[in-house]
């Protein structure tokens, strides 16, 4: 039982990533479309990326500061599924 409650968690978070990843991903995009439209100098894509990663850290960073026990796991959950 504890296995499944356990599952539940893990797989509730990890929703909550893709979803977020996916907001955050096209924000990304988006400002860096007016930023061109704009005349502003491009951003290389190692900065944009540094940037969704930011998003996140900063996410489940406002999350456990509000109390909310939901995503205890959640930080550690995202830098395991990182690449580098």
């Amino acid at each position: 039982m504890l296995f499944v409650l356990a599952q539940s968690e893990r797989l509730k978070t990890m929703v909550f990533i893709a979803r977020y990843i996916l907001q955050s991903t096209v924000h990304t995009v988006w400002r860096e479309k007016n930023r061109r439209r704009h005349g502003e100098a491009l951003c290389p894509a190692t900065l944009l990326i540094r940037r969704i990663d930011k998003n996140m850290r900063n996410k489940f960073t406002v999350i456990q500061r509000g109390g909310d026990k939901s995503y205890d796991g959640g930080m550690a959950t995202w830098f395991a599924t990182r690449l580098s």
